[in-house]
């Protein structure tokens, strides 16, 4: 019960909080990791699989990294790209990542 209980107040607190979208934070924890690519996988699973199903606006801003309109399993690919570059002591926000290794190659 103890569980259940903590779980509730845990859901009503993170709705209270202001969200601020953080792009590659697929699952709203304020921590981009191995997880978020996991659920932009199976996200993109979805749409691909699911005729007539399209991304909210919530989803693209948080889960299309690479701003091309779309949610992919690239998507997933930089998510996971990033945590291991963080992991081995990279430095640096998931956003200046991005747009050092991931947009400006695709120019």
């Amino acid at each position: 019960s103890t569980r259940k209980e903590s779980s509730a107040a845990s859901d009503v607190y993170k709705r209270q909080l202001p969200y601020i979208v953080n792009i590659g934070d697929a699952d709203g924890n304020f921590m981009i990791d191995v997880s978020d690519a996991s659920d932009v996988l199976t996200l993109y699973a979805k749409l691909a699989t699911t005729e007539g199903l399209t991304p909210t606006a919530e989803q693209l801003e948080h889960c299309d990294v690479d701003s091309d309109g779309q949610i992919t399993a690239l998507d997933a690919s930089h998510i996971l790209t990033y945590y291991a570059f963080i992991s081995t002591g990279g430095e640096g926000s998931f956003k200046d990542f991005i747009n050092k290794y991931v947009l400006t190659s695709a120019k």
